[in-house]
């Protein structure tokens, strides 16, 4: 709840204070005008439940979204680790082959 500013209260103390009777109005006004501003943006305890509600499930949200995450890159890795399995032992056998194809020719060549 937002307490309404006394313009007229504030206007006395200015005034008592040794300020003109048109500059203490012109102040308080300018007061009142501020305060009833801030007054319409002021969030309330409701307002700021409201929002601490909103970000615990916007960060659950994350959360979920982060497992789900780790899990999809958990299964590429997998994939790529079997991948590079298959290409090794291709590369592997292919590397066998030609050592074989290698020692053929050698011994295919006439010694002196």
């Amino acid at each position: 709840m937002v307490a309404a500013f006394d313009t007229l209260a504030a206007a006395r103390t200015l005034q008592a204070a040794g300020m003109g009777k048109g500059h203490a109005e012109a102040v308080a006004a300018v007061a009142r005008d501020a305060t009833d501003a801030r007054g319409d943006n002021a969030a309330t305890g409701t307002d700021l439940a409201g929002l601490k509600s909103d970000l615990k499930a916007d960060m659950a949200a994350l959360k979920t979204d982060m497992a789900e995450l780790k899990a999809e890159l958990k299964a590429d890795m997998a994939e790529l680790k079997a991948e590079l399995k298959t290409d090794m032992l291709t590369l592997t056998w292919r590397m066998v082959g030609l050592a074989a194809v290698i020692v053929a020719a050698v011994k295919l060549i006439p010694s002196p």
